[in-house]
């Protein structure tokens, strides 16, 4: 039986928020609600990232309250008006929320879509690859518009059942080798230790101490340089001065320095391994604080580890398996949506390169290197080449 909902598009940020306890209840109860749906995160990433895109955020309603939302931003790209995740480009794992037994109320909000003649495509990017609403969704638009679809990523991550040992041992004793001489080398000055922040603990001076590392941590070649882009740190500030931010950051110190930290995000019985950072002079640390995060959530009993996308290195050698994040493209069948349409088939095309990729990775490593070079960085020995 089909239930009749109401739709609204909310396209100001104050009223926006004067839904949140109707967006976190629904958030609460979501089937395939992810750590970063959550509203204070979509709030941070808004403020921080996306003012300068028009709010169009879709929630379908009935007697009871929000069955379902769609958390969108409406972006200009080659002309066309594009519909993105509030949160799209920095985390994996957005998707619609939806309340259990309402998941018609995503047809009703496709064809609400539909209707708006405001927008000319619709780029749902990274969606989590699980669940129906995905499908739903696409049926529902009907034949007025066209679509494709790609596994854009996969994200490693370790299955947390059985213990560290367990773990440990199903790897090669090679690998069991690596990580305890990195614990002795880690451990082995007397003022080193891990240091646990969380909760109302994280204040934006911790964040301030972040940044600094992540200066220090230039010169690995495959590291990301999160604060390179001074919205990143923002959005983390902002975070930080909320109470449900379920940040977790880990920390290894000697003795009053930051040489490694691993920043997480808990959800549930998951931790989401945000990114690993290290002084690029102490580069064994960042392999022990990635041993130390994991070892902790085997002893919680946690379900999953997940290193989010990215295939780099380092994250497969510790994980156990993997995941899909997809990219799709909704395009409304008109002129406009063409070009962002080409522009994304091509861009699709590239990242399947071998050839570009490793052009990407040289030039990442030479820039890498050329600001190290600049820095004066004289870095100790590390004990395994390449490794963090």
């Amino acid at each position: 039986m089909t239930t009749n909902y109401s739709v609204e598009i909310i396209r100001d940020i104050e009223a926006l928020k004067r839904h949140l306890p109707d967006w976190e209840g629904l958030h609460q109860v979501s089937t395939e609600r992810t750590g970063f749906t959550y509203p204070s995160w979509q709030l941070a990433w808004y403020y921080a990232y996306a003012k300068h895109r028009e709010l169009y955020f879709v929630a379908a309603s009935n007697d009871n309250g929000w069955v379902a939302a769609a958390p969108f931003c409406l972006d200009s790209q080659s002309g066309a008006r594009v519909l993105r995740f509030i949160g799209q480009g920095r985390f994996d794992d957005l998707c619609l929320l939806v309340a259990p037994e309402h998941g018609d109320a995503v047809g009703t909000i496709a064809r609400a879509l539909i209707q708006d003649r405001s927008w000319d495509a619709l780029e749902l990017h990274p969606w989590s690859g699980a669940g129906s609403t995905l499908e739903k969704l696409l049926t529902s638009f009907g034949p007025s518009t066209s679509s494709i679809s790609r596994v854009y990523e996969v994200a490693p991550f370790v299955d947390l059942s059985g213990t560290w040992e367990s773990y440990l041992s199903g790897h090669k004793s090679s690998f069991r080798k690596w990580v305890k001489k990195v614990e002795r080398k880690a451990t082995a000055h007397p003022d080193s230790r891990i240091e646990i922040i969380d909760g109302d603990a994280i204040k934006p001076e911790c964040i301030d101490l972040l940044e600094d590392l992540e200066r220090r941590a230039r010169r690995w070649a495959e590291g990301t340089a999160h604060f390179a882009d001074p919205r990143f740190g923002a959005m983390l500030r902002m975070l930080a001065s909320m109470h449900d931010h379920r940040l977790e950051l880990r920390v290894l110190s000697s003795g009053s320095k930051w040489v490694a930290a691993e920043l997480m995000l808990i959800d549930r019985d998951c931790a989401l391994g945000l990114w690993t950072t290290f002084d690029s002079a102490y580069d064994y640390t960042g392999t022990y604080v990635v041993a130390d995060a994991l070892r902790s959530c085997f002893a919680r009993q946690f379900r999953l580890f997940d290193f989010l996308q990215g295939d780099e290195a380092y994250k497969l050698k510790w994980a156990t398996g993997s995941r899909e994040v997809l990219q799709v493209y909704v395009g409304r069948r008109r002129i406009r949506a063409l070009l962002p349409f080409v522009l994304l088939s091509i861009r699709w095309r590239a990242a399947k390169s071998e050839r570009i990729r490793s052009w990407r990775s040289r030039a990442t490593r030479f820039v890498r290197r050329f600001s190290a070079r600049q820095d004066h960085v004289d870095p100790r020995t590390s004990i395994d080449d390449g490794e963090n």
